[in-house]
């Protein structure tokens, strides 16, 4: 599966050293919304095939094909361009599953924070990191996590 073998090409570490060359030339921010929290860099315009069609190396892809975004924007981008290319039938079937907000799991938010080392509890109680804002930037990955825990 194409989706397979380009997720083992950013796994590579050709991949890694670009990626940080350009984190490094992006000044480690998001082009979106200038956060430094969960960079992530996105390939715009899909994958690039070389001349004999096979997967071109995302390594090699020219640095006005790459773009610094936060998690949060990076996964806003995918969705509009999701959007963009959903029939409307489609689009019109799609039923909103509700939302989980920071109220609902504060505390459990707080603990998957200090657990994955993202930023520790004197952080956002200094106010350098709110918590709502921490919400925004890592509320999908922590949605992800939870949801794939087996339930009592």
């Amino acid at each position: 599966m194409e989706s397979d073998e380009y997720q083992e090409l950013l796994n590579s570490p050709e991949w890694k050293a670009r990626r940080a060359e350009i984190l490094k030339d992006r000044g480690y921010n998001c082009e979106e919304c200038g956060s430094c929290l969960g960079l992530e860099v996105h390939h715009k315009g899909g994958y690039i095939r070389d001349q004999y069609g096979e997967l071109l190396h995302p390594a090699k892809y020219p640095d006005h094909r790459l773009e610094v975004l936060c998690r949060r924007c990076h996964a806003e981008r995918h969705a509009r361009l999701n959007e963009q290319t959903m029939s409307p039938q489609r689009r019109d079937n799609t039923s909103a599953q509700p939302i989980l907000q920071l109220a609902d799991c504060e505390t459990e938010f707080q603990a998957w924070l200090i657990s994955t080392g993202m930023v520790l509890p004197e952080q956002w109680d200094r106010n350098l990191y709110p918590l709502s804002w921490l919400w925004n930037e890592f509320s999908g990955d922590f949605i992800k996590e939870r949801e794939a825990r087996p339930q009592p």
